[in-house]
């Protein structure tokens, strides 16, 4: 409903763009621009938090990933109209991607101190946590989708992306040659 409200908005400023005269440009219109601007940010926020955290919560969020998508393939419609913001689908992958890192910041990650096998565990809970999110985006969140969203696909791509930055971190706190092992055995054998 307040998806529908912002295209009415939008149609209406439209109009506005229209009636005037390019040096005739009141304040008034200025400021039903802006207001536009922020309402629009706003729902763009709430979308970013439905998708970011779909993953973990897919029952929670499966009605509204139907909405945000809608809104997304709209939104993809009206590009170059006035008061139309660019870059959805973008906004739409970095909440997924924000998700995925915020996934693997949750595995529990021991010290050396707290266990000799710190990595080679931290490791099989990763890989662990990484299919079990891809299983349920599989199961539960694709359907929420059309197909030209490639979910799928844009989950693994941004599993690939945050996991390379986690080795990457863990890779600086690495300092024995069993755990070399451990990250070498992990990247060649159990993540493709």
């Amino acid at each position: 409903e307040a998806y529908v409200n912002l295209l009415s908005l939008r149609l209406e400023l439209k109009k506005d763009h229209q009636a005037l005269a390019q040096e005739d440009y009141p304040i008034k219109l200025v400021n039903k621009e802006k207001d536009l601007s922020l309402l629009y940010g706003t729902l763009r926020k709430k979308m970013y938090t439905t998708v970011r955290d779909s993953s973990a919560h897919p029952s929670r969020y499966k009605e509204l990933l139907v909405y945000v998508a809608y809104i997304i393939l709209e939104e993809e419609k009206r590009q170059g109209e006035p008061g139309a913001m660019q870059g959805w689908r973008e906004e739409w992958r970095d909440a997924v991607l924000n998700g995925v890192r915020d996934t693997l910041k949750k595995v529990p990650l021991d010290s050396r101190e707290q266990n000799a096998s710190w990595l080679a565990v931290h490791l099989g809970l990763l890989g662990k946590a990484a299919v079990e999110d891809l299983m349920r985006v599989k199961t539960e969140l694709l359907s929420s989708y059309s197909e030209d969203f490639n979910v799928f696909e844009t989950y693994v791509s941004c599993y690939h992306e945050a996991v390379e930055e986690h080795l990457k971190k863990l890779l600086e706190k690495v300092t024995e040659l069993k755990d070399y092992y451990a990250l070498l055995d992990f990247i060649i054998h159990r993540y493709p």
